[in-house]
């Protein structure tokens, strides 16, 4: 995202849940003393139904103000390696994504883009 390094990451049974979580982390990089923090973005995750491509499931969303002040750690200039992931605790069941729809030769593919949008 611009000069900003991020990573994306899947969570399998987060917490005990039975869930699968997708999140955004902020990397530390090269330019952050350059790079405007904290940092905002909109998010969109696409897990890809690999059977027919009809029933992908999406998950968006913008970082607010209100996500900037209750979860800091997440969008502020790294200290270490990686900052806190901020994105969806339960995006699907871990039953769901093992089923044949999309999960293929024990493979999933999950599509992740992200835009930089203005500081608030």
């Amino acid at each position: 995202v611009g000069l900003y390094k991020c990573q994306s990451s899947i969570s399998w049974n987060r917490n005990n849940t039975g869930n699968v979580g997708v999140f955004i982390r902020i990397m530390r990089g090269d330019f952050d003393e350059k790079l405007h923090w904290p940092i905002r973005y909109s998010c969109t995750f696409v897990l890809i139904d690999q059977i027919n491509n009809k029933d992908n499931l999406v998950y968006s969303y913008i970082v607010t103000k209100e996500d900037l002040e209750k979860y800091p750690e997440s969008f502020k200039r790294p200290a270490k390696y990686t900052n806190d992931g901020f994105g969806h605790t339960s995006f699907i069941s871990n039953t769901d994504i093992l089923g044949k729809k999309y999960c293929k030769q024990d493979s999933i593919t999950l599509h992740t883009s992200i835009e930089l949008l203005p500081p608030l």
